[in-house]
């Protein structure tokens, strides 16, 4: 079947279609959504194949065919197939999917916020890069979920200081990362959303993390996006209490 001009394959997936870009213009940039489903986010639902392109062509179905000019020092190449590094990547779905694309980047170790402000100070004109910059600021400590940056938020109007985002911990059964650390008084703070944490599997794990947190010292304190509003005063007491027993 027909997918380009003078370009057929077999099917029309996602994998023959950008095949198929690849053969019809060499020079081809994959964009978006494309370039992380090709990189960094495989699971990302989205089928189209975006891409920025010399030739000129009308969009044919399952393609989105756009005219860009992308800095050099952002284009990676993918066994001989181009596309977007995934600091701007994130960017151009920030339109898209809003700051959860951050979140999923920051947690697969995909890029850093000094990437990311580092690609948007290369594409001044890009259209977005207002709200770009706004989810940029809230995520200046590195968040892997919008509960985590909410909480962050939240200890930032509060005052609190000497906190750390998702902080390594070695425990007897592995390396873990505690969504927030007060490290000065051992203090854990975890967030529990729906996606990660709704499975039997994940309960019982959290729980065993929780008693090696302890053994090893923390005091762990767990939040839901409904109790958020209680942590930075739940923090405070128990940092009291810590100063008082230290005493």
């Amino acid at each position: 079947m027909r997918l380009l001009p003078g370009v057929y394959g077999s099917d029309r997936s996602f994998e023959s279609r950008v095949l198929a870009l690849s053969v019809w213009d060499r020079d081809a940039i994959a964009l978006g959504a494309t370039a992380a489903r090709l990189s960094w986010w495989p699971e990302i639902p989205d089928d189209t194949v975006a891409a920025a392109t010399v030739r000129k062509l009308a969009s044919p179905a399952g393609f989105h065919l756009s005219r860009a000019v992308i800095p050099l020092e952002l284009i990676d190449d993918l066994s001989g197939f181009r596309l977007v590094y995934p600091s701007l990547s994130v960017l151009q779905l920030i339109p898209q999917v809003g700051p959860t694309c951050i979140d999923e980047a920051l947690r697969r170790r995909a890029t850093s916020v000094p990437a990311l402000r580092h690609a948007l100070s290369l594409t001044p004109d890009r259209p977005g890069n207002r709200e770009c910059l706004h989810h940029l600021e809230l995520s200046r400590d590195e968040p892997w979920s919008t509960l985590e940056r909410e909480a962050h938020q939240l200890l930032r109007t509060a005052g609190l200081k000497d906190w750390r985002a998702n902080h390594p911990v070695k425990l007897p059964s592995g390396l873990v990362y505690l969504d927030i650390a007060l490290r000065r008084w051992r203090i854990a703070v975890e967030l529990d959303g729906f996606r990660y944490h709704s499975d039997p599997a994940s309960f019982h794990a959290d729980r065993r993390r929780d008693v090696e947190l302890q053994l090893a010292g923390w005091r762990v304190l767990r939040f839901t996006a409904a109790t958020l509003d209680t942590m930075t005063d739940a923090i405070r007491d128990l940092i009291r209490q810590v100063e008082h027993g230290a005493a």
